[in-house]
């Protein structure tokens, strides 16, 4: 909001924050007993912006002012920046309100020390929100400034009651918006320089710089509209200047999409308006869809993205590091800033606007490292690793590697104990890599060699004997020596059979030929038989038993010929070598 009401309101909170403030840095210079030059810097900086925003206020109640806000044009859009120029320095002293209160916190043990201590620890914090501060007094004071001279110009009102040192020369007063204007531009290209995360502490300054800046660009619009009024109602010669002197000190981004309208040399045909325009056909609905292309501002902030990408890359080989690193930290603020990408992958964002964070940032690192530049050089990889480490986590190889990288980068820097640290973190990375990856190949072959086993086993089953005839294996225990294989043979020998009378008669038999190998070099030492007793035949069955009972009578059959075959069975077989010994004479 940019009416009146607010803008009085904002400044009140602001006098208010800014007088507790005061209150806060006297009461510990009155306890300390010590005047530090840091806080009594900081007193007269806050005392002075609170007297530009009692002036300001003083400024904006006037009737005619407040009845003349212009909420369109230059001067509506000085309003709006002034709004939020104004709430960033009420968030600026309030943290400053916040911090000084934990200094100022007092205790029953020495209590003046330990006041010192923590003073000298938030000298840090209390030197960068001075810096706000003072830009902000500045920027208040050009912004008063333009609103009394607008005013002037408005009603074309004398300014002899007020005192030059508000209301100087236009002049003096352009000078002020360049010199100021310069001010900010260096801070900002700095801090651009030194944000990488956008959760970082400088994000926030960058921010707040900004959009101070905006708020001066804008009232500096304004004077130069004021000053042509001036020049054209006046008879006397004012030295005024055009507003276009600002242009080099205010940049306003460029258009992408118009620059390469221009430059593109595409001649755009048009038929004749007057042509009879034909008829739709009858067959088309109301539901039936329009092919219609247009530049959504999503396509258009992708375009830019890979154009200042692309010219980043071409500078980059061209040599021109400086400006490679500005076009890719500006890419990557915009990748940044927008929430559109911040959710996205390195794929995802590859896929949508040709480009990464993680490329971005491997770019302008490789241009710090050339350059020199090794502390914005190590802020970079530091930024690139924690992308590496959320995506892949810290045991791949890609993460051991920008880490082992860092670890030069720091070197380069001159900080070898945090050099030394990363790279054994890196070595011991890869080691166990090196390990995980030997006991993954010892699996993977044993695995291998699990399956090749199991193959050639079902081969071999197959081809068994025993397997074709599971129940006559599963039956009959031959109980043979270790290296004995068997070999079946259909033989029938009556005289083995000859002294069991528990065996039937016309019982089917086979001979069993058992190879015996023994020694070393595998030689055939002799053979044994073992007489084996077939399948009996299955009995004939009535067509009303069911299949399932012929299973199971034929298996009970089976058994009891099997025992009753084991039981007169002879403990030792006499062997073919020893029939031979008894036909001898």
């Amino acid at each position: 909001m940019s009416d009146p009401l607010s803008i009085t309101a904002s400044i009140v909170t602001l006098i208010h924050v800014s007088v507790q403030v005061t209150v806060l840095i006297s009461q510990f210079c009155n306890e300390a007993s010590a005047v530090d030059t840091t806080l009594a810097g900081l007193l007269g900086d806050v005392e002075g912006f609170k007297r530009v925003l009692e002036s300001m206020k003083e400024t904006i109640n006037q009737d005619d002012i407040k009845s003349n806000l212009q909420s369109t044009g230059h001067t509506g859009s000085h309003w709006k920046n002034l709004a939020r120029s104004l709430n960033d320095g009420t968030d600026t002293l309030q943290k400053l309100h916040d911090l000084l209160d934990g200094v100022n916190k007092k205790t029953s043990l020495l209590d003046t020390q330990r006041k010192l201590i923590r003073l000298k620890s938030a000298s840090g914090q209390i030197a960068q929100y001075r810096e706000q501060i003072q830009s902000s007094h500045t920027a208040l004071q050009l912004s008063l400034s333009t609103i009394i001279l607008w005013n002037q110009v408005t009603f074309q009102k004398s300014t002899e009651k007020i005192p030059d040192k508000i209301v100087p020369t236009l002049d003096k007063l352009y000078d002020e918006f360049r010199s100021f204007g310069a001010i900010l531009n260096a801070k900002i290209e700095k801090l651009q320089f030194a944000v990488v995360d956008p959760n970082d502490p400088d994000d926030y300054k960058l921010q707040y710089m900004t959009n101070l800046r905006e708020c001066v660009r804008s009232a500096a619009e304004v004077v130069s509209t004021a000053s042509t009024n001036l020049n054209g109602d006046s008879n006397d010669k004012i030295s005024g200047r055009c507003g276009s002197d600002f242009g080099d000190i205010f940049v306003k981004d460029a258009n992408e999409p118009m620059l390469r309208w221009f430059a593109s040399n595409t001649v755009y045909e048009y038929e004749d308006v007057e042509a009879p325009i034909s008829a739709p056909p009858e067959t088309s609905t109301s539901d039936a869809l329009t092919e219609y292309h247009s530049d959504t501002d999503s396509d258009i902030e992708n375009d830019m993205i890979r154009s200042l990408f692309k010219e980043g890359n071409r500078r980059q080989r061209q040599g021109d590091l400086t400006g490679a690193v500005r076009r890719f930290q500006n890419c990557l603020t915009r990748l940044s800033s927008n929430t559109s990408y911040a959710s996205l992958t390195t794929a995802q964002s590859l896929t949508v606007c040709g480009v990464s964070k993680v490329e971005l940032l491997e770019h302008i690192t490789d241009c710090y490292c050339v350059l020199g530049l090794w502390t914005e050089a190590k802020a970079t990889m530091g930024g690139k690793l924690q992308i590496i480490e959320h995506q892949v986590g810290k045991k791949d190889a890609i993460y051991l590697k920008d880490t082992m990288k860092l670890a030069e980068i720091l070197m380069k820097n001159q900080d070898y104990v945090d050099a030394h640290l990363q790279a054994r973190r890196s070595l011991r990375g890869f080691k166990k890599l090196e390990d995980e990856e030997e006991a993954y190949a010892a699996l993977l072959s044993g695995h291998a060699g699990g399956v090749q086993r199991s193959t050639l086993k079902s081969q071999s089953a197959e081809l068994d004997p025993a397997i074709i005839q599971p129940q006559l294996a599963s039956t009959l225990d031959l109980q043979v020596e270790p290296n004995i294989a068997i070999e079946a043979t259909k033989k029938m020998d009556k005289t083995v059979l000859q002294p069991h009378e528990s065996v039937e008669e016309n019982l089917p038999h086979t001979e069993t030929e058992i190879v015996a190998f023994g020694g070393e070099d595998g030689r055939l030492l002799h053979p044994k038989k073992r007489v084996e007793a077939s399948l009996a035949h299955s009995r004939s069955h009535s067509t009303e038993t069911t299949l399932m009972e012929a299973k199971d009578d034929r298996i009970r059959n089976l058994d009891q010929e099997s025992s009753s075959f084991l039981r007169s069975q002879p403990p030792t077989i006499d062997t073919t070598e020893d029939l031979k010994r008894r036909k001898l004479p």
